[in-house]
């Protein structure tokens, strides 16, 4: 690549070249320092734009969600009273829910999404339907307070909250 000097003291590319400059360059910086900034900008740039199409979110029709029952492990629904479900949207497993019944015998389900399929209502769907086949008149949810994403989640799916002491502690009733 060609520099030409320009009449106000910065450089300029050549116009015959592939790339061109519409900045001076700062003196100050050499011009290594500057060609690696606009590399990893232009490498964030493409890297941003191919995440934002891979974790594209379109919502997934009801129709193509179910839970699959598993077997759990200890403290995730595979203990006395536990139940533990796998989530498949569209035969692709998509996560997983689990109620464990706790030391004071009060049920408590969580719910994990893998990174794909979150933002897609996923998390609606699977709250209403783990609820439902677990045949428990009472189920509590703990989640972080800044979690806004599954607090609207179990909001839509039936839950309301009791308690926000150092956790939010939501509440579904039968």
């Amino acid at each position: 690549m060609r520099f030409n000097q320009s009449r106000n003291g910065g450089r300029k590319c050549d116009k015959s070249r592939y790339f061109t400059c519409s900045k001076p360059i700062d003196r100050n910086n050499s011009l290594l320092n500057q060609l690696i900034t606009a590399l990893a900008l232009r490498f964030s740039i493409l890297c941003t734009s191919n995440m934002d199409k891979a974790y594209k979110t379109r919502p997934i029709k009801t129709s193509n969600i179910r839970l699959v029952r598993g077997k759990g492990s200890k403290g995730r629904g595979g203990g006395p009273g536990g139940f533990y479900w796998h989530v498949m949207a569209d035969g692709v497993r998509a996560g997983a829910v689990f109620i464990n019944i706790g030391d004071d015998g009060l049920p408590s389900i969580q719910l994990f999404l893998n990174q794909t399929h979150q933002g897609k209502g996923l998390g609606r769907l699977a709250y209403r339907l783990a609820c439902a086949a677990s045949a428990l008149p009472i189920l509590y949810a703990h989640m972080r307070k800044s979690n806004l994403a599954s607090m609207k989640a179990a909001e839509h799916a039936g839950f309301t909250v009791c308690s926000a002491d150092k956790q939010l502690t939501m509440i579904w009733k039968r």
